[in-house]
């Protein structure tokens, strides 16, 4: 992400993370719209939370990156400036909470919560990190905390992609990013479950399975969307939907869709598009 910045929740000015922290620190006043001298909702650990960069370094291209709702917003996301309100961050904070939290109570032998990363056939790179990897099981599992009362009855595609690329990366060798660790070719992964969770309820639901070809196939034409970004600056990437200015996914949830409404260019569902052509 290129987050810059956050936006002020009382006076709605940007503020650089620091002096962010600094005002959460000592609970320090800022003016309103309506000149009223306050601090923010937020204690500071909050705050701290939102200006975590987390451990993405050397991540390069993720599976989340490409298995996505929106391949424009993936491709921009980390090449233009944006700032945030830090309720814009919930979502997210909370998401990493619930893993680091489950983190503690994984079993022994097993692979969790591990970057892996893989050379894909032409020489590109992808890497993604896997919530749970239970070798014995051959069975992959995979955490999403969803903001919404009602929780999905069927795997939403972006997760069934991305749980295939966590089974290709792993059945056809890869490694794990921050130690160098090599894994070699697993045995055939026969399950591929996603645990979608809100505050109310669990699900269990398990994705299909791709076959290995088509995961490739899917992997590198993405690649090819954030190569042809990286060859020009004025490349525009494709978007999904039609009206960016109007569609509640856009508004509520895209940090660079004001961006993407001026931008014009083509709109394809490539994630779709890509596996009904293939």
């Amino acid at each position: 992400m290129s987050r810059t910045h956050l936006i002020c929740e009382v006076d709605h000015q940007y503020v650089a993370d620091r002096d962010c922290l600094d005002c959460a620190k000592h609970r320090l006043l800022r003016v309103d719209r309506d000149g009223k001298a306050r601090h923010c909702q937020y204690p500071y650990p909050y705050i701290a939370a939102c200006t975590d960069k987390g451990n993405r370094q050397g991540a390069g291209v993720s599976a989340t990156m490409i298995a996505t709702d929106c391949i424009r917003k993936s491709v921009l996301d980390s090449r233009i400036d944006y700032p945030l309100y830090p309720h814009e961050l919930q979502a997210s904070i909370k998401g990493t909470a619930q893993h680091a939290y489950f983190e503690r109570f994984n079993e022994d032998g097993i692979l969790a919560e591990v970057r892996l990363v893989k050379q894909m056939p032409s020489g590109r790179y992808i890497s993604g990190q896997i919530d749970r990897y239970l070798a014995w099981a051959h069975r992959i599992e995979d955490y999403k905390f969803k903001s919404e009362k009602t929780l999905p009855t069927k795997p939403p595609l972006q997760y069934v992609g991305q749980q295939n690329i966590y089974r290709y990366m792993l059945e056809t060798g890869c490694t794990i990013l921050e130690s160098g660790e090599v894994i070699p070719p697993q045995e055939p992964i026969t399950e591929l479950a996603l645990f979608p969770s809100n505050h109310m309820d669990w699900n269990e639901l398990l994705c299909p399975l791709w076959p290995l070809s088509r995961t490739e196939w899917f992997i590198e034409s993405m690649l090819d969307i954030f190569d042809a970004a990286d060859k020009d600056s004025a490349y525009v990437p494709p978007r999904q939907y039609t009206q960016p200015e109007t569609t509640n996914f856009c508004k509520n949830w895209c940090p660079i869709w004001r961006q993407c409404c001026t931008l014009g260019g083509e709109t394809r569902d490539l994630f779709v598009e890509a596996l009904s052509e293939h």
